[in-house]
């Protein structure tokens, strides 16, 4: 009886590990709550292992039980004695690195993962099992129901999992393509870059321009992406920023008031230093309160009064600077964030993705651009 409890088990971890397998996979924003947890622990660099997300090692995890049990189904025996064994010795180490990661997000991280809470649940639940499997006597003939039970329960996991990711997850806007023509049809001046806002070669002969929201989920996991790219190019491309806040979605309410005082950090000359704080996973969920912004702001240089200021009632040119850039976002034809414009020179410019970024710099025209 409780190798097929294990099974069951087993069927559902892979339908929640594969509904946060493919989260990953397709770069979408899970529903999960009020909170919104699952989108900051998807977004904290301590959510992937070896720079594979921890969730894959879960998929796996749940894939390997359901192995071990129709193993398990077909043995007698010793035979039957080993497999238990090493379905103890695995769900041991699964339970302890649920343990584990279920206290990064909660302490660490400070975000509750409703997801990843099942998840562990599941894994507690089949450690369970199988501390029970393992003090019992085999049995003295196989159970082949539960090879059906395996086989019907994983695939109609993995099937319910991407029907999960397609139907209930909402796409975070921003990655919809730009055409060329859009972009055509704009200013060149408007895609100048502000040298407050922008590091790298003030002369580079390619610029990556982002539209961002601080308290955009992919904007946070693109963000050390950006820095590596412009640190693998040695300065010879420029990347700069504009403001797209979008402090009408749900978990972006400060948004715009963050925008406001990056504008007044430029002025103090101390835009990045206040962008990257504010983009540290550390501070995800400090930044969703004005306190938080401002003592972050503080803390990386800027003055006490200049916050103070933009936490105000701003009305001059700083104000003016974020809905002027707002407002370019939407005529460039941008849906949400992150929104990246490669303004190259001799070149149009060129809608891309963080994830074909690379891919494109090495081709031309760029490449040669970017000797």
């Amino acid at each position: 009886m409780w190798n097929r409890v294990s099974v069951v088990l087993a069927s559902l971890g892979v339908f929640v590990a594969g509904v946060l397998s493919y989260e990953k996979i397709a770069s979408i924003e899970l529903q999960c709550g009020p909170s919104g947890g699952c989108a900051t622990v998807s977004a904290s660099p301590l959510s992937a292992w070896f720079g594979i997300p921890v969730a894959y090692f879960g998929l796996a995890a749940y894939v390997a039980f359901l192995v071990l049990g129709i193993l398990r189904g077909a043995a007698t025996g010793e035979k039957w004695r080993q497999w238990t064994k090493i379905g103890f010795c695995l769900t041991a180490i699964g339970f302890g690195g649920s343990i584990y990661l279920s206290y990064v997000a909660l302490a660490v991280i400070g975000a509750t993962c409703l997801w990843c809470l099942a998840s562990a649940l599941l894994m507690t639940a089949i450690f369970i099992v199988h501390t029970l499997l393992i003090t019992q006597e085999p049995p003295e003939e196989t159970d082949r129901v539960v090879n059906l039970w395996a086989l019907v329960g994983g695939v109609a996991a993995l099937l319910f999992a991407i029907g999960v990711g397609a139907t209930s997850v909402a796409k975070t806007p921003g990655i919809q393509e730009i055409s060329e023509t859009q972009l055509a049809q704009i200013d060149m001046s408007q895609f100048q870059a502000d040298p407050r806002k922008a590091k790298g070669d003030e002369n580079a002969k390619v610029t990556l321009l982002e539209f961002l929201d601080v308290n955009c989920p992919p904007c946070r996991r693109s963000y050390p992406k950006v820095t590596d790219v412009f640190e693998e190019h040695g300065g010879r491309l420029r990347v700069a920023y504009r403001h797209q806040p979008n402090p009408q979605i749900e978990g972006h309410e400060t948004s715009m008031v963050a925008a406001i005082i990056l504008e007044y950090a430029a002025k103090e000359g101390k835009f990045w230093e206040v962008l990257d704080a504010y983009m540290d996973p550390d501070n995800v969920n400090s930044i969703k309160a004005k306190n938080g912004l401002q003592l972050i702001a503080t803390s990386a240089g800027m003055s006490a009064s200049a916050v103070e200021e933009a936490l105000g009632d701003p009305q001059g040119e700083e104000i003016d600077v974020v809905s002027n850039d707002m407002i370019f976002a939407s005529e460039m034809g941008s849906q949400g964030t992150p929104t990246f414009v490669l303004v190259a020179e001799g070149q149009p410019p060129r809608f891309v993705t963080i994830e074909k970024l690379p891919e494109v710099l090495r081709n031309e025209p760029y490449r040669s651009l970017l000797r």
